[in-house]
């Protein structure tokens, strides 16, 4: 089963992802230098991400903790973490609306 999230919007392009399994926002651990987990109940910088919107219909996401993309690392199979400076087909997601 995939994870769902809520986006919820911050303003200014920003936003941040709520889990519908527990409700807490994802959080760029430390700075976005650990893997991405949704472990907060508040959302500040760590917490929020520029939404990219990517030409192919994709998006992508860069940290407001480090500036840095989120990535899905060997096609998915580590935990995504924000360390990646440029845009390629792992730092690329689908946005799915329900």
């Amino acid at each position: 089963m995939t994870e769902q999230f809520e986006v919820i919007d911050r303003g200014s392009g920003n936003i941040a992802l709520r889990s519908r399994s527990n409700s807490m926002y994802v959080c760029a651990e430390n700075a976005g230098a650990a893997a991405l987990v949704a472990n907060r109940a508040a959302i500040g910088g760590w917490e929020t991400f520029a939404l990219i919107r990517n030409s192919n219909g994709t998006v992508s996401f860069r940290a407001q903790a480090n500036g840095r993309y989120v990535v899905a690392e060997n096609g998915g199979a580590a935990p995504l973490i924000a360390n990646r400076t440029a845009i390629g087909l792992w730092e690329q997601f689908d946005m799915i609306a329900q």
